[in-house]
């Protein structure tokens, strides 16, 4: 299991039950069992009843197998399915087996067949294939094969392939669709990988050794009858294959893959990480996503009826109440049921205090008391909340997360959170609570100061499962449960939240307490379908800082510097009389004389207060909030106070860091450092704009321009995987990406370039990072509405000419009040982009093997470029806007021929040197200027760029203090203030997307294929920078590359995760060699090339000669606009190319008299660096 997969917690658990189990016996008693069993030479199949409760079963004879029939209850099936059990071809159907089949019935509406296939050694692989073909026939007489389905698991799955692959042979037709979980279909079992089955928690190897020889008879083991890997794939229908990562036979699904994949057959394949065998059977959530995507692709391939994209899972069966005294009863499931169900079997409702909330409310406090018996195995506890909830057993705190469930598109999905609670349960009686904040379901959300955007009060749901040897009993939340209030009172995302310590109830979550004056809670409704468990990472308290320092500020207020921007809140440890309120005021930044500056909150009051208990000495943290800030005001604190009594602590979604880089120079080793903290502070649950503002919504533009900096960074599946399926689902019903997700705007987003694209885009990024078929199947219904919605928005030229668009956000010379007001046209941005995307989306389609879609969307793209050429580029390469942001986009986005590439790169080079190497580019053209520099030829120019630092540039705000990247080029002016737009952030991580071109570039480490499984090393130093170092954790392991350059040579150390290869380019090396690099750690060193003497400048020399030498002309137009700011220089104009500094000087009026001192010095080699 790879260290980064997230697996649930009652994945976990069945694993380790499953893994005691293990049967690691020969398998005699097993075949000796199964022949006793046998009736008449046949198995006689019995259907768990449970099992297929609500289904018509009945048996017939097919030749001389019994066949199993289910059929749905009252309706007639709209489609058949032949299902073919596994259990090593020696055991008969299992509990999981006939559970998963009535599922199959009861979803599709579909009629299944399960043959009770006669088990090896007394049929073999010779007879029973030829039976299994024979029932498949049986069934196209009955059934058009369109509208069948054909699936097995393990061994069943094998013979499910096996059997179709015979049956096509014969002339028969292909069902719509084969579906096969996990299947056994190569038995040599020749991998070495498959022969240490030990650490697997169900499969062992002298077992399946075994199995497979009294499967094979007389067959050799190489026979497709036998092990269909070996058959012929060409004529096979689209194929579903899923399996565990875990799975010992892993690696024979991934070699199946490939093989129908080279045969052209559309296949689908899901590897869940850290999952065992033929997990779709359990009852867990890993196995319910991927089955679920089954049955909808089954759903619509063979005609059935329509499958939910939730898919309702199914009940748990209630096997009878047990009552108790002074106790209303809890529901009892027999544990064989309750094994086989689905983790989201709710016995459970939401439930509130009653009323609709008011800002200002205090937060509800839920408790029930519950009594426990002897002979508690296991006790998980799942829940969730409308708002904010921290659980409580028994006095204590359950958990670790905090701000659960987090933000998601709660219509569509919440997020449930499992606890195992074992230990914190004892014989006798006990107390479940919980205390249910605002949240981001109802509190205020968004600058429009609206509330209730998803329910009107704060609600909880529990469900506390207590598990005995013979039983299951349920405590769900219901009208039994009492609420009340405590100390937890206003509480708000943006506001902040009050505590008052002595209205704290004493024991509240413990047995015993008092609650007649609380009141009974009320259900409220609310659609149980959107409850899924472990959906996103787990929002926590990641690390703590001591402060820096504490100020006092002019005006006496105490100000408390933690020396770091970040997202979370303080927490205090002090001791006061009790009633004392300490009032905590948040913000990033001080005012330039040293008051706390709030002006970047807006309208968020980011202000927590706490009243003191009195007595013993107190530590308090809020938990309902969070801000983002540097600096903290604190008011009313009883004496003096020192750094240990503060600690911030630092929140964000649990993820595991995977990039890292540094330089030489400590300005760009910081810039690099800003962007990760702007990252970690912004991915509080879903990727947000900024932490500390009254927004902190999930804007698609910011972590689309971000994206491939944000996966080289930190593993992002999880935290991003969850977000796109909250964007997928929103799209679906609205119509349109929304700009933000969840979409909490009160008008609807249209179709825009950079942001609504992220469905398409941010995809992409994923799978180029992990190498994850999965993540383009899982986006691609999305993906694909999103460009045929922007396609027939289209004008007849192919050009998207019409419609409002962000353009090139936030240019630094767009005006204060129209950051969209940029200098580049928005709809040459907007075309594009579409460039961009249309290629993504017709090489999506061809990855997962629809051709139809690949030619239309290729042909799209094709004709989008083409229209871009004809209105926006010359014959010759020049790019109308004479923008930067237009040539990196037309450079980098490939839209240009190779011979008008250079003439764009010539002609950015000059803008930005006409720049003065100052930024000119928003969130369009930020991401991508250095990279179309560099690729054009102009990386002297790249990195003059990088390090500037006179404002707007990449490194002003870091010589300004910054400690996270900025909103704005300019949001702290030079004079220390803050620029009061009334949108200025100091913790946007936009503008950081440049740290994707560090750790490629200066860095050197790119990615040749999607997941590096192949490699590129190829540093190129410049800029002054004599050392770098990137190491990133790839899907495969650590790749890892450092540079440096010393008294005259090059050192390079390279690490090449096993599983990959590399292109090493040695940087500077004077023969240009490059080398091919196997998995291990290499070194070189060598002598680099003596540089070529600087030529001699004076104040005669052309203009254009200057202009030509990017470090000289940076160093001229620096001089220049120190006395003349504003005004563009400009030396390769036509009429100041043969100009010099002698002759311009001859046209300035009222030059001041240093002026040529300045030029002269300029010119030197000191000047120009």
């Amino acid at each position: 299991m790879r260290a980064s997969a997230r697996v649930s917690l009652r994945s976990r658990l069945l694993r380790a039950m499953i893994a005691r189990g293990k049967n690691t016996a020969p398998i005699a008693a097993t075949v000796a069992a199964a022949a006793a069993a046998e009736i008449d030479g046949r198995p006689e199949p019995l259907p768990t009843p449970f099992a297929v409760r609500g289904l018509r079963v009945s048996r017939t004879r097919i030749g001389d197998t019994t066949v199993v029939v289910l059929r749905p209850d009252g309706t007639p099936p709209t489609s058949a399915v032949l299902y073919l059990h596994g259990g090593g071809y020696i055991e008969d159907a299992s509990i999981g087996t006939w559970q998963l089949v009535a599922r199959l019935a009861t979803k599709l509406g579909a009629e299944v067949w399960v043959p009770a296939y006669r088990l090896a050694p007394r049929s073999t692989a010779q007879t029973t294939v030829a039976a299994m073909v024979e029932i498949y026939r049986a069934l196209g007489e009955r059934w058009d094969p369109a509208r069948a389905t054909v699936a097995g698991d393990s061994a069943g799955g094998g013979l499910a392939l096996a059997t179709v692959q015979a049956a096509v042979a014969a002339g028969e037709r292909a069902p719509a669709l084969l579906g096969l979980f996990a299947p056994w279909v190569d038995l040599t079992m020749s991998d070495p990988a498959e022969q240490d089955t030990e650490s697997d928690a169900m499969l062992d190897s002298g077992r399946l050794a075994e199995s497979a020889a009294a499967y094979a008879g007389t067959l050799p083991r190489t026979d497709p009858r036998v092990s269909p890997l070996f058959g012929r794939m060409d004529g096979l229908p689209e194929t579903w294959i899923i399996t565990g990562g875990d799975d010992v036979l892993v690696h024979q699904s991934r070699r199946l893959r490939d093989a129908l994949a080279q045969a052209g057959v559309p296949v689908t394949y899901l590897e869940d990480p850290g999952m065992i065998h033929v997990h779709v059977m359990l009852p867990v959530p890993e196995g319910k996503r991927s089955l679920g995507r089954f049955l909808r692709a089954a759903s619509a391939r063979a005609g059935a009826s329509p499958v939910s994209d939730t898919d309702e899972p199914e009940r748990l069966v209630m096997a009878g109440l047990a009552p108790r005294t002074g106790r209303r009863p809890a529901s009892l499931v027999h544990p064989q049921e309750r094994n086989c169900a689905m983790v989201s079997q709710w016995h459970a409702s939401f439930i509130s205090g009653g009323s609709p909330a008011r800002p200002g409310d205090p937060a509800s406090y839920f408790r029930r008391e519950f009594a426990v018996a002897e002979g508690l195995r296991r006790a998980t506890l799942l829940v969730t909340a409308l708002g904010i909830v921290e659980p409580y057993l028994n006095g204590v705190r359950v958990g670790d997360e905090v701000l659960a469930p987090g933000w998601t598109s709660y219509r569509h999905r919440i997020n449930v959170s499992s606890h195992d609670v074992t230990d914190l349960i004892a014989a006798g009686e006990n107390a479940v609570g919980a205390i249910v904040g605002e949240g981001w379901a109802v509190g205020r959300l968004g600058w429009e100061d609206r509330r209730v955007h998803y329910a009107d009060r704060p609600a909880l749901f529990l469900q506390l499962e207590l598990e005995y040897g013979d039983r299951t009993e349920v405590i769900g939340t219901g009208p039994e449960f009492r609420v009340g209030t405590g100390a937890v009172r206003a509480n708000g995302i943006y506001d902040g939240e009050t505590y008052d310590a002595p209205l704290e109830p004493e024991g509240w979550s413990s047995a015993g307490f008092d609650d007649s004056d609380w009141a009974s809670a009320e259900p409220i409704e609310w659609n149980l379908e959107a409850l899924e468990v472990g959906i996103a990472p787990p929002i926590r308290r990641i690390d703590e800082l001591a402060p820096v320092e504490i100020l006092t500020s002019p005006s006496g207020k105490t100000i408390v510097d933690v020396g770091q921007n970040i997202s979370g809140w303080v927490r205090i440890t002090l001791t006061g009389e009790a009633g004392w309120t300490i009032t905590l005021r948040h913000a990033e930044a001080l005012t330039p004389d040293g008051e706390l500056e709030p002006e970047s909150n807006r309208r968020a009051d980011a202000t927590d207060r706490y009243t003191l208990r009195g007595g013993a000495e107190e530590t308090w943290e809020p938990r309902f909030t969070f801000h983002g800030f540097r600096y903290v005001e604190v008011d009313g604190w009883p004496g003096e106070l020192s750094v240990d009594a503060v600690r911030a602590v630092v929140v964000h979604s649990e993820m595991t860091r995977t990039g890292w880089f540094e330089t030489s120079d400590p300005l760009v080793t910081k810039l690099h450092a800003n962007a990760v903290w702007s990252m970690r502070d912004n991915f509080v649950g879903i990727p947000t704009d900024c932490p500390q503002r009254d927004e902190r919504m999930g804007w698609t533009g910011d972590i689309n321009a971000f994206a491939p900096t944000a996966t080289f960074l930190y593993d992002v599946r999880g935290v991003l995987g969850s977000w796109l399926q909250d964007l997928a689902v929103e799209q679906a019903e609205r119509g349109y990406v929304p700009w933000v997700v969840p979409d909490i705007l009160s008008t609807p987003s249209s179709p825009t370039a950079l942001w609504s694209d992220v469905a398409v885009s941010l995809p992409w990024a994923m799978y180029q990072e992990y190498g994850d078929l999965d993540i383009l199947r899982g986006s691609y219904d999305s993906m694909t509405a999103f460009i045929r919605q922007v396609e027939d928005l289209l004008d007849e030229s192919g050009l998207w000419s019409s419609g409002f668009q962000f353009g090139d956000w936030l240019d630094p010379d767009a005006p204060a009040d129209n950051p969209a007001g940029g200098k580049t046209d928005r709809h040459l941005v907007a075309s594009a982009y579409l460039c961009k995307t249309t290629r993504e989306m017709a090489e999506t389609a061809g990855l997962l093997g629809k051709a139809e879609d690949a030619a239309h969307f290729a042909a799209l793209a094709d004709r989008v470029r083409r229209a871009f050429r004809r209105e926006y580029v010359t014959e010759s390469g020049r790019v109308v806007n004479e923008s930067t942001t237009a040539y990196a986009l037309a450079i980098a986005f490939g839209i240009l021929d190779e011979d008008q590439n250079a003439k764009a790169g010539d002609r950015l080079a000059e803008l930005v040197a006409k720049g003065g190497y100052k930024i000119s580019t928003g969130f369009a053209g930020t991401p991508l200027v250095t990279d179309a520099l560099s690729s054009t030829g102009h990386l002297d120019e790249a990195y003059l760029l990088l390090m500037e630092k006179e404002c707007p540039s990449f490194l002003y705000p870091v010589t300004m203090g910054a400690t996270t990247i900025w909103e704005r080029w300019d949001s702290i002016l030079p004079d220390g203030t803050l620029n009061a737009t009334g949108m200025t952030s100091l913790n946007h991580y936009a503008l950081g997307a440049v740290a994707d071109w560090l750790h490629r570039i200066v860095g050197g480490l790119q990615r040749m294929e999607p997941g590096y499984r192949r490699i590129r090393i190829a540093p190129q130093p410049g800029g002054g920078l004599t050392s770098a170092h990137v190491a990133h954790d790839t899907v495969h392991g650590r790749a890892e590359v450092d540079w440096r350059i010393e008294d005259g040579e090059m050192f390079l150390d390279v690490t090449i995760p096993e599983g990959t290869s590399a292109e090493v380019v040695l940087p500077l090396h004077p023969a240009g060699v490059v080398e091919q690099a196997a998995p291990g750690s290499h070194s070189w060193r060598y002598a680099l090339p003596e540089q070529p003497e600087r030529p001699e400048y004076s104040m005669d020399t052309p203009l254009k000669t200057l202009a030509d030498d990017p470090q000289v002309w940076r160093a001229i137009t620096e001089v220049f606009q120190t006395h003349f700011p504003g005004i563009p220089l400009d030396g390769t104009a036509p009429g100041a190319a043969g100009m010099s500094l002698n002759v311009m000087l001859q046209y300035i009026p009222g030059a001041p008299p240093t002026l040529a001192d300045e030029f002269r010095r300029a010119l030197t080699l000191e000047g120009a660096r």
